[in-house]
């Protein structure tokens, strides 16, 4: 029998998603007839439903979550610095400070006399003074943080050396092992490397090492400036080539963008691993769910809301412990049937006074994830979607935070109680049943996560929700929002298509400001100014229906330059009535997923327009980008069509609430169509195609053989 050797050094309990995806894993493995072993962190109580899959061993001393690591998805999320941003390592005296006996330069001011302007002249020297301390004192303070992380990396890389040192003779490596990370850091990996020098047995299993994180910061054309500041890491790889040739290594990361970014430092192959997502996610059962006897939601529920301390674990590493056999685990399960997510069994999540669509935020309050965000859109959500009737909000949160800790809340103390069921919390983590159940229930997902630090990152909550068949709002230039601009890309072009002989205006040729010229091929030239090139259009023909919004504005181009990803175009549309008093506005960013294709924007046209102003810009930086071919067509569709389909982005916090009234307005298009692609989905997911590719993998390297 195989066994699969699972390891999350910042698994410390249930709930979440680093518990979730053990889960599903351990699951899968056991189905398949392979002994699972669960490494998690030493904190971890092992009162859970993962013990009737794995065996688990409380066992590491840090988490993945290092300050001190160079990877710049783990510094963001610390708020550090980028690395090339940094002063480098040593105190340097400022230019402006000359030493003695250097004469003033020809542009420097003219004094009269230093004995005439006694007073000035004490105030100048005394302003030098402070300035070149203060400029000395912040050299020292980031030569001191230099020193501090050179001992942290050095003290991370030891800590998880020993403890993988203390940790693998004790299970006793076979060939037939397979070792998986679930997540590493570089100070992991070379943690690692150490103990794989110092074991000659550790060249027996398999070892799969999985990337979540970042290694360069931002996308893709803001690489180039950081390969300096990432030697170390490409150093690191190149020293594990070399030092343990005959080891038989497979590298992962989250997604495509991700695992680019690694192949970009390392020679050996970095593939995608298939995400898991569990099957009660799933929108269409084609079989019963089977779920094991011995779970309990309200002892896990219990659990949630204990103290950690209630739960430790006696027992450490190597002691004995009873675990169930997966054979007759998977044999002994009870089925539990349900065909839809409607007829699961269910506690009231949230108030039945709610009224409207259950727009839920979930997942734990933290900075990159952009839940506190609320805050500066509450008067237009409450106005445009709680008040109204059209959707109530509920939100996730810790039940208890901690004394420095600010609760998040975003309800408004000047409201009246009448509305205080459209904001409901729910506690984080909730039991794994309950979080199931509030993702299927959702109507809507709200995901205000940080563009920049979820430009290459999967979020998981996303995945579950478009499994379970819940459209979803997401923010621009993120993982996310690329996995819906394909759907939304062939939703457009069939609107247009249908819609074709109902087009009443199309324009080309528009006159561009303030700088940029079109080339001879009829390209346009922007970069990411505040001002965006922009260009007026000539007045629309009058709408027929005046209190109408049935008509659409679509923009068109093609992509020309730079033809790698993570350029976005972002088109801003303002709207004039016949005063030129504007009347609307709106933007969206396009990217560069259809390659060859006309890219493809759609806008809703607010009555009374008579004129719009067109503007282009670089989404997220300032390098320039090209287009050609622009088009702008103007349909009257005669109804109230959506614009979108699956789910919808926005480029601002400011565009939410109307992003909200759009998928609340058209929530059953929006719906029915996520639930047609739910099911593919959930596929592409499947944990069962995990485990399969990391059991059926092959060695990248060639086996020494003595």
């Amino acid at each position: 029998m195989s066994r699969l050797i699972i390891v999350d050094q910042s698994l410390k309990g249930l709930g979440g998603h680093h518990f979730d995806y053990v889960l599903q894993i351990s699951q899968a493995a056991a189905r398949r007839g392979a002994e699972v072993i669960v490494v998690a962190h030493q904190q971890f109580t092992n009162h859970s439903t993962l013990q009737h899959y794995a065996r688990i061993l409380p066992h590491f001393r840090q988490t993945t979550y290092s300050r001190y690591s160079l990877l710049a998805g783990l510094r963001a999320m610390h708020r550090r610095p980028a690395l090339f941003e940094e002063a480098p390592p040593k105190i340097l005296v400022p230019p402006d400070i000359r030493p003695r006996g250097v004469s003033n330069s020809a542009e420097d001011p003219v004094e009269s006399s230093p004995q005439s302007r006694p007073l000035a002249a004490l105030s100048r020297n005394w302003q030098r003074f402070m300035e070149r301390g203060q400029y000395l004192l912040r050299s020292i303070r980031r030569f001191a943080s230099r020193i501090q992380d050179s001992g942290g990396r050095a003290r991370g890389i030891q800590t998880f050396s020993t403890d993988c040192a203390r940790l693998f003779p004790k299970l006793g490596l076979l060939a037939t092992d397979h070792v998986f990370f679930t997540t590493i850091n570089d100070l992991e990996l070379a943690g690692l490397l150490v103990y794989w020098m110092g074991s000659p047995e550790s060249y027996l299993p398999h070892w799969h090492l999985q990337f979540h994180f970042d290694a360069f910061r931002g996308r893709t054309p803001e690489y180039r400036k950081q390969y300096r500041t990432l030697d170390p890491l490409r150093c690191l790889f190149e020293d594990i080539d070399n030092a343990v040739p005959t080891h038989q290594l497979h590298y992962y990361a989250t997604t495509a963008a991700i695992a680019d970014q690694y192949q970009r430092l390392a020679s050996h192959p970095i593939s995608e691993l298939t995400y898991p997502i569990s099957d009660a996610f799933r929108l269409r059962q084609t079989e019963s769910l089977r779920i094991a006897p011995e779970f309990d939601e309200v002892h896990e529920t219990d659990l949630l809301r204990a103290s950690d301390a209630n739960f430790k674990l006696a027992g450490r590493l190597g002691t004995t412990r009873q675990h169930d056999n997966p054979n007759s685990l998977v044999a002994a399960e009870t089925a539990i049937s349900r065909s839809t997510s409607e007829n699961f069994p269910t506690p009231n999540l949230w108030s039945p006074d709610a009224t409207g669509i259950p727009i839920v935020v979930a997942g734990g309050v933290r900075a990159e994830k952009g839940q506190k965000g609320l805050h500066e859109i509450w008067t237009e959500l409450h106005q445009q979607i709680l008040a109204p009737g059209l959707g109530f909000l509920v939100c996730q949160r810790k039940e208890n935070p901690k004394w420095y800790q600010k609760r998040f809340s975003i309800k408004s103390t000047r409201l009246a109680d009448t509305d205080d069921h459209q904001v409901q919390y729910l506690p984080h983590p909730l039991s794994t049943p309950q979080y199931q159940e509030l993702i299927r229930r959702a109507g809507i997902g709200l995901l205000t996560y940080d563009p920049n630090s979820y430009a290459n990152r999967r979020a998981g909550i996303f995945g579950e929700y478009l499994a379970s068949g819940v459209p979803t709002l997401v923010p621009t230039g993120t993982w996310m929002a690329d996995q819906l601009a394909t759907y939304q890309f062939n939703y457009q072009q069939q609107l247009l298509r249908e819609h074709s002989s109902n087009v009443c205006w199309s324009h080309s040729d528009f006159d561009w400001t303030p700088w940029n010229v079109p080339t001879g091929s009829g390209g346009i030239t922007f970069d990411g100014n505040d001002v965006p090139a922009y260009a007026w259009s000539p007045e629309l023909p009058p709408d027929p229906l005046v209190d109408s919004t049935h008509r659409l504005l679509s923009v068109r181009f093609h992509w020309v330059w730079p033809k790698e990803a993570g350029t976005y175009c972002r088109i801003e549309i303002l709207f004039y009535d016949k005063q030129r008093q504007v009347i609307g506005l709106d933007s969206s960013s396009v990217g560069q997923q259809h390659p060859n294709t006309a890219q493809m924007a759609l806008f809703r046209i607010p009555a009374h327009a008579t004129h719009f102003r067109l503007g282009l810009k670089n989404g997220f930086h300032d390098r320039n980008a090209t287009i050609q071919r622009l088009l702008v067509d103007v349909m009257n569709a005669g109804q109230d069509v959506p614009i979108g389909t699956v789910g919808l982005t926005y480029d601002s916090l400011a565009q939410i609430p109307a992003r909200l009234t759009e998928l609340c307005t058209h929530h059953d298009h929006y719906r029915q169509t996520v639930r047609q692609i739910a099911d593919a989905w959930f596929l592409q997911h499947d944990p069962t195609a995990t485990v399969a590719q990391l059991f059926d993998t092959q060695s990248q390297t060639q086996r020494w053989v003595a």
